[in-house]
């Protein structure tokens, strides 16, 4: 009997004991419409080595994934999460796309795999030509445009953007990877969009850079982001008049993004129902590993966080 592509979905999540264990068929047997196929999935490692050139990269070879050199074509890269490296990691993999041609920029593209609402594996849309939820339809930017960045949401139930990566292409090579370490740059010239650095250990989110940040001038404010030269993706929450949060927002259970929860004070992963306190400890399972915390404060007119 022929799978339906929700089947296939939920057969290519419980491929891994780990994937299943963290919850990612949680909507399996749901009657939602299915919008897109599951990408294929290829195994892929992490380059923990801190002195190599391609240290916190994900590669892969074109020569042997030579469906990858389709335009449109897509992929799941599947990877086991070293306990020790110094940033956080995406634990459900990666989505790569060859998105565009060489005229069409980005040609290649690298998001989280999993959709922020309920942890269902996302997919390119060659035809929206955007990234696609197949559980509940959500739908994410594939591309910088305007004031969008990739992965921001563009409709759905989903309630945070896809932490995304850069790529970088070795035509010689023909090898891609994936910077595990770097978020991609948003906008250019007059569009270009608040990005985050770290300068001298230190990130500065100036209120007056962004909307988004000027969300901090008010309790219960929440800015979430990923920051140039810190390989993290973090959310920074206006506690009450004279606190600010800084902590990791990737969930150390399936990898989706927390959000902060201006009544409890704590902040709340919407994929599987994890929380954790402002401290970064586990207050309610099935996380099992406290997010990290940075230090922060907060002043008149921005809020600096010490990077390490």
């Amino acid at each position: 009997m022929a799978l339906s592509r929700r089947d296939l979905l939920c057969k290519s999540a419980a491929g891994g004991a780990s994937f299943a264990a963290a919850g990612l068929m949680a909507n399996c047997g749901s009657n939602e419409p299915m919008t897109v196929e599951p990408p294929t999935e290829i195994p892929a490692s992490i380059d923990t080595n801190a002195s190599s050139s391609t240290y916190g990269q994900v590669t892969v070879s074109l020569t042997q994934n030579s469906f990858l050199t389709r335009t449109g074509a897509a992929v799941l890269l599947r990877y086991n999460v070293p306990g020790s490296l110094p940033f956080s990691v995406p634990s459900t993999g990666l989505l790569l796309v060859h998105r565009g041609s060489p005229t069409d920029q980005p040609e290649w593209i690298a998001v989280s795999a999993v959709c922020t609402h309920a942890a269902c594996f996302v997919n390119y849309d060659e035809v929206a030509k955007n990234i696609a939820c197949p559980c509940h339809d959500g739908r994410y930017a594939a591309k910088t445009e305007g004031p969008r960045c990739l992965g921001d949401v563009m409709s759905g139930p989903q309630p945070s953007p896809l932490p995304a990566y850069t790529v970088k292409v070795d035509t010689a090579k023909q090898i891609v990877s994936v910077d595990l370490r770097t978020p991609p740059a948003c906008g250019e010239g007059p569009m270009m969009k608040f990005q985050a650095k770290v300068v001298n250990n230190m990130i500065e989110l100036p209120f007056a850079a962004d909307p988004a940040v000027a969300e901090l001038q008010r309790v219960g404010g929440q800015w979430h982001g990923g920051v140039v030269g810190l390989a993290d993706t973090l959310v920074v929450a206006r506690v009450d008049q004279t606190t600010v949060i800084a902590q990791s927002t990737i969930c150390t259970h399936a990898g989706c993004i927390t959000q902060y929860q201006t009544a409890n004070k704590n902040f709340r992963c919407p994929c599987h129902g994890s929380v954790f306190g402002l401290d970064g400890r586990v207050v309610a399972g099935p996380a099992g590993r406290a997010v990290k915390v940075y230090a922060a404060t907060l002043s008149a007119d921005k809020v600096t966080i010490t990077a390490s």
